[in-house]
């Protein structure tokens, strides 16, 4: 019992993400708005400095990733090029687009994100969070494979929903792996530690 109300602290986070990504749903400029938020609020007491500053630096750090993801799928495709002719192989375009499609939102993004997250919160070293994060980049991957090609599995979609969905999801299972590393691994004492440090 006395678990309970560290996984409520995991759980109604994702909840509140799935309910504000309803409410602004596929408007995609107002999802990294909605993770600062939800992880700096809901984590207010384990930031390492001001809970309100730190609050803020969330909410930048969340549009600096977006804007670096945005920016590296950008100049991947040139630098694709460059290494394809000097290398002398070839790589269909389509093939690239994807590449790039997957590497840039849903490897890179996540990584700088979790990072930001362990110089922003009083993080503790836990046996499972290289795992917790491993878990995180392996679904982001798969769940956008899935989706961009979901008419190879029976998928009902439009052109535009292989763009939206995955970075639907993209908020909700960061949201989560946030949470739960934040939170994993015998949280009564070491967030108890955390807080009384704060």
């Amino acid at each position: 019992m006395k678990r309970l109300p560290y996984i409520f602290k995991i759980i109604l986070p994702v909840l509140v993400a799935a309910l504000g990504l309803l409410i602004v749903y596929k408007k995609i400029d107002f999802y990294p708005l909605l993770l600062g938020l939800i992880i700096g609020v809901f984590n207010w007491n384990l930031h390492r400095i001001n809970s309100i500053i730190s609050t803020l630096i969330c909410l930048i750090a969340s549009y600096v990733v977006y804007g670096i993801s945005i920016l590296s799928f950008a100049i991947y495709v040139p630098i694709e090029e460059v290494l394809s002719n000097s290398l002398g192989y070839t790589i269909g375009k389509d093939q690239i687009a994807e590449v790039g499609f997957i590497i840039t939102p849903f490897v890179i993004a996540p990584i700088l994100m979790l990072l930001a997250v362990k110089f922003i919160f009083k993080t503790v070293k836990r046996r499972h969070t290289t795992l917790i994060i491993f878990m995180t980049i392996l679904v982001l991957v798969l769940q956008a494979l899935i989706f961009h090609h979901s008419t190879f599995i029976g998928i009902e979609a439009t052109q535009k929903e292989f763009y939206d969905y995955p970075y639907i999801l993209w908020v909700i299972i960061m949201v989560l792996a946030i949470q739960l590393i934040l939170f994993n691994d015998n949280p009564n004492k070491s967030i108890k530690n955390q807080v009384k440090d704060n």
